[in-house]
C-alpha cells in the first residue's frame, strides 16, 4: 500500500507537468508569444514531457514501480536537456536564460521526486 508521504511528490509531479503542458501549448498554438528566444524543439519537448509527467504523477500516487522508474527517466531526460542548453549557451548559440532556469527547476523537482519516492519504496519494501 502506498504511503501518504507519496501523495506530495505525486501532486508536485502532476502540477509541474500540467504547467509545462499549459505554457508550452500556448506558445505552440500562438496564444502566447514570449519576448525571448523560443526554441521550438524545446517547447515540443516540454509539452511532451509534461504529459509524461502527469502520467508519472498519477502512478506515483499509488507508488507503482513503473512510475518510480519513469520519474527517474524524466529526471535524467531533463538533466540531459539542461546540459544541452548549457552547452549551446556556452558555445554562443541563442538560448534564453528563462529556458535554462525553467529546465533547472524541472530537473531539480524531478530529481527530488525520484530520490524521495525511491527512498520511501525501499523503506516500505524492507518492512
Amino acid at each position: 500500500m502506498a504511503s501518504p508521504k507519496t501523495k506530495l511528490p505525486a501532486v508536485l509531479g502532476i502540477i509541474v507537468g500540467f504547467l509545462s503542458i499549459m505554457a508550452g501549448s500556448k506558445v505552440l498554438l500562438g496564444i502566447s508569444s514570449p519576448d525571448y528566444i523560443v526554441l521550438h524543439w524545446l517547447v515540443i519537448y516540454n509539452v511532451s514531457l509534461g504529459v509524461v509527467s502527469v502520467f508519472a504523477g498519477a502512478g506515483l500516487w499509488r507508488l507503482r514501480p513503473w512510475a518510480i522508474s519513469l520519474a527517474g527517466l524524466i529526471a535524467a531526460s531533463h538533466a540531459f536537456v539542461l546540459a544541452l542548453l548549457i552547452v549551446f549557451f556556452m558555445s554562443g548559440k541563442s538560448v534564453a536564460h528563462q529556458s535554462i532556469l525553467a529546465m533547472v527547476f524541472r530537473t531539480t523537482v524531478w530529481v527530488g521526486i525520484f530520490l524521495f519516492v525511491k527512498k520511501i519504496r525501499r523503506r516500505e519494501s524492507a518492512s
